[in-house]
């Protein structure tokens, strides 16, 4: 799934559209995954989250179950580099874009909200400041973003048209969860954010 150098058409930006729906449905699928596993209860999975009743006993169990998601994010971001750089393939773009996207809007919500993602509370687990381990990863990726335009010649352009996609994309998504057969109001990547009141508990 090449495309000319510099020169990415309309199918490259849906097929990162259609990317960000898939990877984020992983990342959360890898969330679950980690948690049934371990043995953790899992009361509700959406498009952007999973809702989870650990054990008060459970900690080092709860860090991985949070960890867990980020490094599918960045595994597949590495991934799609690794396309981009040494094979010269543009759907790499695609994926290490759509990862770098994720981490750093899921960083920004941190800021806005104080609501922390997955790599800030297992900063927090680990004694460091919360923006830490986001801050690693999102060096990496967009390091990563920055070798695959360079490799592929994508300019400023193709960054702008792949941030309005991945911007897109997200409004939909954000306006979906929630909202599909057999989703409630908690399942939605909202939820963290209802009073207290709904009754919706912590997600991963």
């Amino acid at each position: 799934m090449s495309s000319i150098s510099g020169k990415p058409g309309v199918t490259f930006y849906a097929v990162m559209f259609v990317m960000l729906f898939l990877t984020t449905v992983l990342h959360e699928l890898t969330h679950l995954l980690t948690a049934l596993a371990l043995g953790v209860d899992t009361f509700a999975f959406g498009l952007g989250r999973v809702s989870l009743r650990p054990p008060t006993d459970f900690e080092w169990q709860t860090t991985l179950i949070s960890i867990s998601g980020p490094l599918f994010t960045l595994t597949m971001g590495l991934f799609g580099a690794w396309l981009a750089i040494g094979r010269k393939i543009a759907f790499g773009y695609d994926l290490v874009f759509v990862a770098f996207y994720q981490r750093l809007l899921a960083m920004t919500m941190s800021i806005v909200t104080g609501n922390h993602n997955d790599e800030a509370r297992v900063s927090l687990d680990l004694g460091l400041p919360w923006w830490g381990l986001p801050s690693v990863f999102i060096a990496v990726l967009a390091a990563a973003l920055f070798l695959s335009s360079r490799r592929l010649r994508f300019g400023f352009l193709v960054l702008f048209l792949s941030y309005v996609t991945a911007s897109l994309g997200y409004t939909l998504l954000i306006y979906l969860d929630g909202q599909l057969p057999g989703q409630g109001l908690c399942d939605s990547i909202m939820a963290p954010f209802y009073d207290p009141a709904f009754g919706c508990a912590a997600d991963a």
